[in-house]
């Protein structure tokens, strides 16, 4: 039996804490995983926000195949079977913009280009998530899109929005190394800010 082994950490955070602009959740997990240091040295780690039963809270939760630092909520060590062929349902909040990155023959290796932003269309959201996951070692049978949207981010220099959708995905495992780096790691891009992380519904 394959199975993936990682750190959870939830917690419920004030929607006023922080308002329309999404680089404050952003700075909010990082003060969370660094316990508010900022150093380069923090685990690897990937994360989701929901909202939360009371609708007026956040629902984080914060992923990592490291240890995370000790705080006022708990932290739980998952068990989470990966197994080729097993079904399960998936929810997953994603950036649509396309990666602009390219494969460079001079330098051998990928490079990301700075070309105009290119955003996955509403008419082909359905194949590019299947793509992705299929990339990603889950086999798609049955895609749902939940909700579309658009976030505001303010950092210094810089003002921009993210569009995302939130995806319902019914399937099945195909390859288990690449699913449980998908899990670990998060897809697609804008992953900083809460994006690309896999929610294992009913695992």
């Amino acid at each position: 039996m394959n199975v993936l082994r990682c750190k959870e950490l939830c917690f419920l955070v004030p929607k006023a804490n922080i308002g329309d602009n999404r680089q404050n959740m952003h700075a909010l997990v990082t003060d969370v995983v660094t316990n508010g240091k900022h150093t380069e040295d923090k685990p690897k780690i990937t994360y989701y926000a929901i909202d939360a039963p009371s609708m007026n809270e956040y629902m984080v939760t914060i992923r990592s195949e490291h240890d995370l630092p000790m705080c006022s909520a708990p932290i739980s060590d998952r068990v989470i079977p990966v197994n080729a062929g097993s079904c399960m349902t998936l929810r997953l909040e994603i950036s649509l913009q396309r990666d602009s990155s390219s494969y460079d023959k001079e330098i051998g290796k990928a490079s990301r280009k700075r070309e105009p932003q290119s955003v996955v269309p509403v008419y082909e959201l359905e194949s590019w998530i299947k793509g992705k996951m299929e990339r990603a070692g889950f086999a798609v049978e049955q895609v749902k899109i939940n909700s579309t949207s658009r976030r505001y981010v303010a950092r210094k220099g810089a003002e921009f929005f993210i569009p995302s959708a939130v995806f319902i995905l019914t399937g099945a495992i195909a390859d288990s190394d690449k699913f449980s780096l998908a899990v670990l790691g998060g897809i697609g891009r804008n992953k900083g800010y809460g994006y690309g992380c896999i929610e294992l519904v009913n695992v």
